[in-house]
């Protein structure tokens, strides 16, 4: 498993993006759901 060196919520009226990068600053998730909706993840 990749660790996060940096994250980052959007939070909008409807959909929350959720966003993770390596140190190295690769994409490791980026993830949309509604707002009311749950994260789960992947595995």
């Amino acid at each position: 498993m990749d660790k996060i060196g940096i994250s980052g919520q959007d939070l909008a009226k409807r959909t929350i993006q959720v966003h993770a990068a390596g140190a190295d600053g690769a994409v490791i998730s980026r993830r949309k759901v509604s707002s009311g909706g749950t994260m789960l993840p992947n595995d």
